[in-house]
């Protein structure tokens, strides 16, 4: 007959066992999701790359300006154009007489 520790340490060890198949299960789940987590960084960075590059050549000083005397109709301004900031008029802003709240304040 088995004695009552070699059933307890023999139930100990398949429950380690069971332990360590569904740890190394659990491991693989997780590097897998890893792998394409990185996949997904890797081609974000390439996007970002070439949009980066795009980016650069449209933004090319001759491209913009050759786009500006296309399609816009800037003259240089003139000294007539120019005045003081103090000809410039105030804006003031009435309250709103509904409202009571002050602006910034929460309730």
């Amino acid at each position: 007959m088995i004695s009552r520790g070699t059933l307890i340490w023999s139930s100990l060890a398949v429950v380690a066992a069971v332990g360590v198949f569904l740890l190394k299960f659990e491991v693989q789940e997780k590097a897998g999701t890893l792998a394409a987590i990185e996949r997904e960084i890797r081609e974000t960075e390439e996007a970002l790359t070439i949009l980066e590059a795009e980016w650069a050549y449209r933004n090319r000083p001759d491209r913009l300006k050759r786009l500006v005397e296309k399609h816009l109709d800037l003259q240089p301004v003139n000294v007539e154009q120019m005045d003081d900031i103090d000809a410039v008029p105030v804006k003031f802003v009435v309250p709103d007489a509904t409202s009571s709240k002050v602006a910034g304040e929460s309730e």
